[in-house]
């Protein structure tokens, strides 16, 4: 329904139009419903109006309401978690509180360490100082123990053995030098070992001189196995077990391994005369200078061995075509295998060797190569040796037991 509002001006003019028509009385009242009814529907209007403005704050209230919920329930989680975190800062604090008294007090613990420290580092200097001063004192004596005790002693009938037997020994083919050869490192081996003294007629020219020992046997077994000097092994140094004989062979191979470098005989300047050939070193000789080539190494190794109760054979190999060496000259050893089963429960990949056509003596033994040179570990075949796959001609190969 529209409705129409009227101004006063318009109200006047009707009242008038109706004055003059009706009569004062009728005019007046006609003015009054006329006036009534502008009211009415002004105030129609006006409630109109408000009931939209308050459904529109009604509306607004209720999400406002709803808000207000929400944001109640949200501020609720967070006094709790501020309640927490209040907690939770309140604990660190006295955390850290402590931690701060103990930093202070490993701060002074430190302090003191730093101090002794630096005082340690001093004495530390101090003695470094006096070590060295020691080791150098150690290196003169032990240089002049090496130039003149045991030259005095040993080497000179070293020396005079070489001179003296070793055209006795060599000579002939190639195959019967080579032959003489190794007899005569097998000679040294025994002597050095204590078994047998091949070379009397020098020892008896030295024995008047020795005073070590009335024979050089006795001269090289104090030097050897009675602990003369500390570096070399004697009987208690091996740790030997004496029943498992298996790894006693590979404490003193290893031994040999560990402790004797390599040296050519070209190196060597003092005592030979002609260093075109080989120069064999007596076990003693390679033990105190901790040097020798292969047939000085094999010979210690051997003599070791030999002292400690086990049978070895000193072997030189001379072959000009070898699979893979070419002109290979080389000396090793073996040792007698008594239980080849153990050995092979041990050793499963080392092959075991006879020498029933060269060895009239003893063929049935079982033996093991070892070669300290090449720094083959016991129960490893050398790569050498395992080029001729498993067969040497006796042509190249000279052994002495």
């Amino acid at each position: 329904m529209n409705e129409k509002r009227f101004s006063k001006k318009a109200i006047l003019i009707l009242a008038i139009v109706v004055a003059s028509g009706l009569g004062v009385s009728t005019a007046v009242f006609g003015i009054m419903n006329i006036i009534s009814a502008n009211i009415y529907y002004t105030l129609i209007n006006d409630y109109q109006n408000l009931s939209e403005d308050y459904y529109k704050l009604s509306e607004n209230y209720t999400r406002a309401l709803e808000e207000y919920v929400e944001l109640d329930e949200t501020y609720y989680i967070l006094t709790g978690n501020y309640t927490e975190l209040q907690g939770n800062y309140n604990s660190l604090v006295i955390d850290y509180d402590n931690l701060t008294k103990e930093f202070s007090i490993l701060q002074e613990e430190y302090n003191e360490l730093q101090e002794n420290y630096i005082n340690l580092q001093i004495q530390y200097d101090n003695l470094l100082d006096e070590y060295i001063s020691l080791q150098g004192k150690y290196d003169t004596l032990n240089t002049y123990i090496s130039a003149l005790i045991l030259p005095a002693q040993y080497l000179v009938f070293a020396e005079a053995v070489r001179r003296y037997y070793t055209s006795l020994y060599l000579g002939g083919t190639t195959k019967e030098w080579y032959m003489g050869y190794v007899e005569f490192c097998r000679d040294i081996v025994l002597h050095d070992a204590y078994q047998k003294n091949s070379f009397q007629n020098v020892s008896n020219a030295l024995s008047e001189c020795l005073i070590y020992g009335n024979y050089t046997m006795d001269l090289a077994d104090i030097i050897m196995y009675q602990n003369f000097y500390p570096w070399l092994p004697n009987w208690y140094g091996w740790g030997l077990t004496g029943i498992d004989n298996l790894t006693d062979i590979d404490t003193i191979h290893q031994w040999c391994i560990d402790e004797i470098d390599y040296e050519y005989d070209s190196d060597i300047t003092g005592g030979q005369e002609d260093p075109t050939w080989d120069y064999p070193k007596f076990p003693v000789e390679t033990a105190f200078r901790t040097m020798g080539d292969c047939e000085d190494q094999a010979i210690l190794d051997s003599a070791y061995l030999e002292s400690c109760g086990f049978e070895t054979m000193i072997a030189m190999i001379h072959d000009p075509n070898h699979p893979t060496e070419g002109s290979f000259y080389h000396g090793s050893l073996l040792v007698h295998i008594e239980d080849p089963s153990a050995f092979y429960a041990m050793y499963p990949l080392c092959g075991l060797w006879r020498f029933d056509d060269v060895d009239p003596y003893y063929p049935e033994y079982t033996w093991c190569w070892l070669d300290p040179t090449w720094d083959v570990p016991f129960g490893n075949v050398p790569s050498w040796l395992a080029d001729y796959g498993g067969s040497i001609s006796y042509s190249v190969c000279s052994i002495a037991v």
